[in-house]
């Protein structure tokens, strides 16, 4: 129920790791707000003060209150529970319990990439965004533009999804219905308008800082089915936002620049260390996710027919033909070959470019 799922998240003593917790050991938060206070503290390993609010149910009356509030101000509670909650989302060890929403709630169930980088961005960087969001357009990707709505690369690649027709999700580190920054808000209502949303976690008594924007964050590369830095020195949130990325398993891309760029320091440094892909067009995007829609479109005009790659070994057609983004274990067991064959051989495809590892272990054809 949305108004248990709200109040759970009220408890100021209650990070969002250990309310996901309390949600995987009891199931649901109508579930929490029924277990006694020896199970919150014995099974759960809650505080004695944590229990005691639970079972008193604490926050219940400003739950309600909250949800008269956003009714009457247009804003849309999703909780964990809901169908609309994005699905990725959900499966990171620290996601909110509660998403605050403005604008179409069906943009959270698409597939997402996060565009992210410096709020100092470049002619170069505008150039990127408006390159690489108009490449994955024209591929019919399919992906959603998901960013921070700040001043540089968020606002930048907001705008090259608008412009290209992609829908695109703002992720607030403030809570709704202000839009920071306020220049943003024609832009903000211009998201709202082409199909996009607005999206927050801070409930109306939430306190606001500059720690929020980084809990932002975790939604951002939460969210997303991979996300790519397009311009960031070595330290700022962009950084902090692609090892988030990075923890969740997720997909990590960087966009390199001239090393005498402060703004290249950052990409290049994730590139360096191997904990980002380098991407240079749009089709470097939709291999990395594995999007198969996109690929195939990429592929149309190969003189060769899609799905029949051909290599002239034997063994490496029998790999190439097992692969619909499968393990190097599903393939050992299609083909009869020894995992370390399998992995040798596919690590000769991935140099010759015909193979793509996925994050998760899986592999497919480019």
């Amino acid at each position: 129920m949305i108004i248990d799922e709200i109040a759970l998240s009220m408890h100021r003593g209650l990070t969002p790791k250990t309310a996901v917790h309390l949600l995987e050991i009891f199931g649901t938060a109508a579930a929490v707000y029924g277990a006694t206070r020896r199970d919150l503290t014995d099974v759960a390993g809650l505080r004695y003060d944590l229990a005691r609010e639970i079972v008193e149910k604490k926050f219940h009356t400003q739950a309600e209150t909250e949800l008269r509030l956003c009714r009457k101000k247009s804003v849309g509670p999703i909780g964990v529970s809901c169908p609309y909650y994005p699905r990725l989302l959900r499966e990171t060890c620290d996601h909110p319990i509660v998403l605050y929403t403005w604008g179409n709630t069906t943009a959270l169930q698409t597939d997402m990439l996060a565009v992210v980088g410096t709020r100092k961005i470049s002619q170069y960087g505008t150039a990127v965004c408006e390159k690489l969001i108009g490449g994955l357009a024209d591929l019919k990707s399919g992906l959603t533009i998901v960013s921070g709505l700040a001043y540089g690369v968020d606002s930048a690649a907001h705008r090259a999804a608008l412009a290209y027709g992609l829908p695109t999700v703002a992720v607030l580190g403030n809570k709704l219905p202000r839009v920071y920054p306020a220049s943003h808000t024609m832009l903000a209502d211009k998201i709202i308008e082409s199909g996009g949303a607005i999206i927050s976690e801070m409930h109306s008594g939430a306190y606001e800082g500059r720690t929020n924007f980084i809990a932002r964050n975790r939604i951002i590369a939460g969210m997303s089915r991979g996300t790519l830095i397009v311009e960031s020195p070595e330290k700022g949130g962009s950084m902090i936002t692609a090892e988030m990325a990075f923890g969740y398993d997720r997909a990590v891309m960087a966009v390199p620049g001239r090393i005498t760029d402060e703004n290249s320091g950052g990409t290049n440094r994730i590139i360096r260390l191997m904990k980002a892909v380098a991407v240079c067009k749009a089709t470097d995007i939709v291999n990395e996710l594995g999007l198969k829609s996109a690929i195939a479109l990429q592929n149309k005009s190969s003189e060769e027919p899609i799905g029949n790659i051909n290599t002239g070994d034997p063994v490496l057609d029998l790999i190439i033909d097992s692969m619909d983004g499968v393990t190097a274990d599903h393939i050992s067991d299609r083909t009869g070959m020894s995992a370390s064959e399998v992995l040798a051989k596919l690590f000769t495809l991935e140099m010759e470019a015909k193979v793509r590892k996925l994050p998760g272990g899986r592999y497919v054809k480019i």
